[in-house]
Order: structure tokens, then sequence, then C-alpha cells
């Protein structure tokens, strides 16, 4: 568990510095149109309709018309340096349409007044016309077309397409993870290089390490999340994994990289869908997403997203899964202005997993049955209820600020009884009864300066920003309660009694952080993007009688090199930091923050007119040390020699074809711990993945479509020297059709039922993972 962790997860006291910090941040007036500042467009030519919502997107303009305006007419390829409006009045350019504003600061098309001026922009004030095509400001979420997504504002807090980002990001968009029928987090990443969902004590629930490096810090639309569950894929729109340190974005966070879930939010569209889902293993789930506005060209916007899952057992004889999660948004948004107020609720019991140990021989103990080791009902539970704010409004000339809060609680009981050690080959392990409960708060707030410019041939974004996270942790738990089972012949155990609860952990934790970032386009072709930040994070723990402190700068450079309109070239040199606090060493004195570092350097490319993206890299990145228990006093921490990791990472996501859509993924990689005599564990150090679908086009079979891939890894090793997981392969299948107001989908997951392994950080617990299954998806358009 990463120090964020460890220093703990909750917020006590007043909120009203909370409210008066967003309320500065989103109370000015509306002043200006979004579209006054220059903006690099390297927009592919195509259908006049696509081009046109494209620049809208990407310039933050509200666009809407008519769809036969368009109907037949193409635009040409719009790139260079230019207003938003300026570049849509290129795309219209000979089209006999001209652009004009309405009231409200909507942007809408009609037939040019004069033919000799096509392509013009009038200013006059019109009514709405009938709304076919509507494109809204992009607000940092991806540009998504089929596998691929074009644009995240995460890695950089600025809205860049992913092809000018000087730094390797991963994304996965929600056709992808709706294509291959997934259920969790886990399940997307698995599309992303470099990234290795894994398990540990706490078993329902997962771990990431990402480049070698493990983290259990999450974030949630560009703030960090801190909760023991992930939310459902119900509410999520895209996966995206940044690489490398992002002390940037994130603060005090592990080396390798960090996962942000970008959720579904207003859209401005009307949509209504009820998915249901069942497979041959017991699980049953369903959801319903509601999205729209209060009334024909409204500014206000909602979207409503329910789902539940009830399952009677897991593949392992475990008492079932069950989840209900509820998440309700409201948007308002016009040419200058964008405000998101989301809230969401989510409660689940997770059972655990079936699971063997390592042997003598360093395998796990083959053909242990899939029935429960402990008592059926042991669970994790979890129950988390959050309220967020997203805001933004544009000045006069280039000027915007910014602003993100976050209120947070969760709750996680546990029950079950988890492997403390494996005696020998007949399958003998002792097990200890664990009841505990843990309660987190966070609060997050932060608001950020922004102001694009052009002068000359340069342009860029300058920002600056401030952010405040508070969190606290609060842990009870019952006295151990061991006892011994027999994982090829279990006896039956009874359910743990809860309590007594006592407490064994409560701490208080504070991140202040001030940041910078600069970042300049010279032309068409060069990009510069540096930053420089500044993190102090506290910690109080009346329990331990602590009181300490960690702080450091972080500067960090990128650069990106156009070498043509497809293929571009991108370096970078990251600094990171993670607290060392919650930690005492036998002499009294604190440890020093664990400071990381990343060398990077790969070529993206845009190919099928951006419908196909691919990045090759080539990293380097390491931190100064690690923290270990005293081999003198196991009671005390002891700095260790630090972590290293290097690797080459190969991803592909889009349209290779007209129909044919494609995702996949290749590392090959190596790291080292304590000084080099040993390897992170649960990391494989080589991975690949294909994913693959056909829709059919031809009249006899059109709506039907075909997919089916395979996800591998080589061996992984674990906490005990000598014990791996072995390497694996799993193929999956499926087989779809798509109607008007409704489609299906079946799938066979591990299609040759072979005996799989989940990646696990300990050789005493390794997770059996399901045997073939066969799922069927159904979706249906509620119009």
């Amino acid at each position: 568990m990463n120090a964020m962790a460890r220093i703990g997860r909750g917020l006590r006291g007043h909120w009203g510095w909370l409210a008066a910090a967003i309320w500065c941040s989103v109370a000015a007036p509306h002043a200006w149109a979004a579209d006054a500042a220059p903006i690099e467009f390297h927009v592919a030519g195509g259908s006049l309709a696509t081009v046109l919502l494209t620049i809208a997107k990407q310039g933050h303009l509200v666009l809407s018309f008519d769809a036969t305006l368009t109907r037949g007419l193409s635009a040409h390829p719009v790139d260079g340096t230019m207003t938003a409006k300026e570049a849509l009045a290129n795309a219209l350019a000979g089209s006999r349409l001209e652009l004009i504003d309405v009231a409200g600061g909507t942007l809408t098309l009609r037939r040019s007044e004069a033919a000799d001026q096509p392509g013009s922009a009038s200013s006059s004030a019109h009514v709405l016309p009938r709304i076919d095509v509507l494109a809204r400001p992009d607000d940092g979420q991806a540009a998504e077309d089929g596998f691929v997504v074009e644009r995240s504002s995460t890695a950089t807090r600025t809205d860049m397409a992913l092809s000018d980002v000087p730094q390797s990001v991963g994304a996965v968009s929600h056709a992808v993870m709706t294509s291959q029928q997934a259920t969790t987090v886990a399940d997307a990443l698995g599309n992303v290089s470099g990234v290795t969902p894994s398990f540990g004590f706490d078993n329902a629930n997962y771990d990431v390490s990402v480049r070698g490096f493990q983290t259990t810090t999450l974030m949630v639309d560009g703030m960090l999340y801190e909760s023991e569950a992930y939310p459902p894929l119900a509410g999520i729109e895209r996966v995206e994994v940044i690489k490398g340190p992002v002390t940037l974005i994130a603060g005090g966070v592990p080396a390798g990289g960090i996962v942000d879930l970008v959720t579904k939010k207003p859209e401005f569209e009307t949509r209504r869908t009820l998915t249901t889902q069942i497979d041959s293993i017991g699980q049953r789930s369903g959801n319903i997403d509601l999205d729209g506005t209060f009334g024909d060209g409204s500014h206000l916007g909602y979207r409503f997203v329910a789902s539940g899952e009830l399952d009677s057992r897991n593949y392992g004889g475990y008492d079932g899964r069950r989840e209900f999660y509820l998440a309700p948004s409201l948007r308002y948004r016009d040419s200058s202005t964008d405000i998101t107020l989301g809230f969401e609720h989510y409660r689940n019991r997770l059972p655990i997993l079936p699971y063997t140990v390592g042997g003598t021989d360093g395998e796990p103990l083959p053909d242990t049955p899939l029935t429960p080791v402990s008592a059926p009902s042991d669970h994790i539970a979890n129950e988390s209820t959050e309220v967020h704010l997203l805001a933004e409004h544009a000045f006069g000339d280039g000027w915007s600020v910014r602003a993100r809060a976050r209120l947070l609680r969760d709750d996680t009981e546990t029950f079950w009884n988890v492997p403390l050690a494996a005696f020998d080959d007949a399958g003998d392990v002792g097990l200890d009864a664990i009841d505990s409960r843990t309660v987190r708060h966070q609060a997050t707030v932060a608001g950020e300066l922004v102001r694009k410019f052009k002068a000359g041939g340069i342009s860029g974004t300058l920002l600056a920003g401030v952010d405040f996270w508070r969190l606290g942790y609060a842990q009870d738990q019952s006295p151990d309660n061991p006892s011994e089972q027999n994982l090829y012949a279990p006896q039956p155990l009874a359910t743990i009694p809860g309590g007594p609860l006592a407490p064994i952990a409560s701490y208080v934790a504070r991140q202040w952080s001030a940041y910078a970032q600069a970042q300049f386009a010279f032309g068409s072709r060069l990009r510069l993007l540096a930053s420089l930040r500044h993190t102090n994070v506290l910690l109080s723990d009346p329990i331990n009688q602590l009181d300490q402190h960690n702080g450091a700068w972080t500067p960090n450079l990128g650069v990106s090199y156009r070498l043509t309109s497809s293929a571009t070239l991108y370096a970078n040199w990251l600094h990171g930091f993670d607290q060392s606090l919650d930690e005492q060493t036998s002499s009294g004195a604190p440890l020093p923050p664990i400071r990381s570092e990343q060398v990077e350097a790969g070529v993206k490319f845009d190919l099928q007119g951006d419908k196909l993206f691919a990045t090759a890299a080539v990293y380097r990145v390491s931190n100064d040390l690690a923290i270990g228990s005293d081999p003198t006093n196991p009671l005390y921490a002891v700095a260790l020699p630090g972590q290293r990791s290097r690797g080459f990472e190969f991803d592909l996501q889009g349209q290779a074809l007209p129909g044919w859509n494609i995702i996949g993924t290749l590392t090959a990689a190596s790291s080292s711990v304590d000084g080099g005599n040993g390897a992170a564990p649960a990391v494989a150090p080589r991975s690949a993945s294909l994913w693959s679908t056909y829709a059919f086009s031809h009249d006899a079979s059109r709506g039907w479509g075909v997919g089916g891939g395979i996800f591998a890894h080589s061996h992984e090793p674990t906490d005990m020297a000598g014990f791996s997981v072995p390497g694996d392969a799993r193929v999956d299948a499926t087989v779809f059709y798509r109607a008007k107001h409704w489609s299906t989908q079946l799938g066979v997951k591990n299609v040759f039922d072979r005996r799989l392994y989940g990646p696990s950080e300990h050789a005493i617990y390794i997770p059996v993972l399901p045997g073939r299954s066969v799922v069927l998806t159904t979706t249906f358009d509620l119009g």
C-alpha cells in the first residue's frame, strides 16, 4: 500500500472554507466568447458535419445546426493556429453556408445570403433552429470515435491531443469496455501496456502496478479518490493511465503512474438506455443511463446513472456479490461557463475469491478445488458517498479560471479468514479471522488560473494553481482468531463473529500544493511543456504520537516534435515525490521523502485519418529509496535501496479498416527492488494483448459482428524469493447484433477453460480465476 493510503483517509471539522473557495471560483460575470484565444488545430478532412463538430469541441464552442444543411458536403483539412471561429470559417469555405451567433452564446449555420462570400461568420443574433446536430465544448474530455481516444486533459491539466502530449498516456474508451463485456476497472486495464491489476490480502479488491510500481491511489475526474473500492463501470465513460511520476496532478504518489477514471456527465443529448447482463457463473446485473436537457436548446443538462447486481454464489462457492450504484448529475453550460455538480452513492459486498498457495517447487499448488476454504459468508463490504463540483469560466483575452472540489466518505467492513502461512504441499494453511471496520473522509479543493496566448509564431497556455487535500483514517479491529485449514479437504468454518472492536489506527493528513505550468507551441511542429510544483504533506497520528512533515519541489520537462502529419516524436524528464510519513525509526529520526525520476522517449502515430492511434515508448523510472522493516527491530521502519524499472511499451487502438476496430498492447520490462536482489511482485516481465471486432456492412449481414482476443503474460514474481505465478494466456470471443433501438451480445470468456491465476503480491495467497463462462448482454434504447 502506498504512502498516501498508509497515512489514512478522513476529514473532520468545518467546511466553510471549502464552500467559500468554490463560490469565489465560479461567481464571475460572463464576459467573453470562448473562441477568442488561438488554438492549434489538426483536423483531418472529411464530411463537413464531422469537421465542424470536431472543431467546435476542440475550441470549446456550442454549435447546433440542421443536419440537412451539411448533407453531402465535405471539408478540406483544417491545420494551423487560429481561433475556433476562424477554423470553422475555413471548414465552411466553398459550402455556401455561414456561421451566425444565437442569443445565449450558441452558434448555428444558415445558407449564405451572399453567394460570393461562402464560409463567412456573422455576429447578428438569430433564433436557434431545429437542432439535429449539437457540439458542445470539450471540457477536457476525450473526443472518442469507437476504440480510439483522441484528446485528454488529465496528464497536463490542459486540453491536448494525445499525439501532442509528451508523455505516455493509456486510454480505454467506453466502446472497448462494452465490446469486451468488461465488468470491472481491472478488466479495462488489461488493454493498457505496463499496467497490472494485482491482488493482496484485501483480495476482494485489487491494487494496480504501473511500470512496476504499485499504487493504491486512484483519481476520478482528475481528483484524488480515497476509497477502498473502484466505482463500477456503469458510471465510467473511459479509463486513463498517466504513466510516470504524476506529482504535478496528484501530489505525493508512487513513481510509476496513476489511473484516472472519467465519469459519465451530462452530454446535452437525449439518450436513454437500459442494459442487462447475465453469465453462466451466476452474475446478474443491470444498469440504466438517462441523459438529456431541460428543454430544447437548454443550457442545463442532466445525467442519471443507476446500476445493481445481485448474485447468489460466486464460482468459488462464497456468498455472491451484491452492488448498488446511484450517480445523478447536473450541468450548466454556455459559451463561457461550464459547471457540473455530481453526487455518487456506491454500496457493495464482495465475496472472497477462491485461492491456492505456492508449493515447495515455487509453483501454485495444483488442482485445489473451487470450494470455500473459510466460511461461505466471508466478504469485504464497502459503502461510499461522494459529492463533487467541476467548474470553468472563461473571461476575455484568453483568460479563464477553473475549480474542482470533492467531499467523500468511505466505510469498509472486512469479514474473512486471511491466509497467514502455507505449511506443506499437502495444502495445509494457517488462517486468521479478521473483523475490522475502516472509515475514511476526504476533502479536496483546487483552483487554477489559465491564460492562452499567441505572439508571433509562438502560441501556448500558461497555468498556475493551488490545491488542498485533507483526509483522515480510523480503523477498529477485533482480536486475532487463528485456525488451520486444508485446501484439498476444507472443513466448513462458522461465520466470523462480530466484535468487540478496538482502535488500531487513527490519523489525519493534509497536503498543500502550488504549481505552475507553461505549454509552448513553436509553429505547427515543436511543442514544449514545463512545470514546477511544490508539495507539503503533514501527518498527525495521536495513537503513535507522531507529527510529521514531508515536502518537495518537483520540476518536469517534456518536448514533442511533429515529424509529419501522422508521426510525432516526444521525450520527457519527470520528477516525482512520495511522502514517507506514518513511519517510525528506532532512532526517532524522520525518514526523508521518496523522490523519483523518469526519462522517457517515444513516437506517436495518427493513422487512417486520425482513426488509428499508436504509441511506442522506452523508459527508465526509479526512486531513491524504499521503506521496509528494520531487521534489528521489526516494529520500526528503515530506509532501503530504491526500486528501478525500465522497458519498452507499445499500444495500438482505433479503426484499422471500415468496420474493423482493434486495440492491442505489448510490454517488455524489467524491475528490481532491494538494490537489485529481487523483482517487483505481481509484475510480469513480458505481456501482450490483442482484441478486435468486425461489424459486417453487407445488406444481408448488416448489424451482425464478431470479435475476439487474447490476453497473455509471462511469469509474475511474488514477495517470496523462488515463488511465482506462472505465465498464461486467456482467449475470449464474442458475437453481436445491433439494431436501431436495441443490441445484444453473446461472449465466451476463457474459451479454452484454462486454469488461470490472478497476479498476486503474496505466495501464500494466489487467486484462482474463473474457468470458461458465457456472458449475455442486452441493451435497449428507451427513446
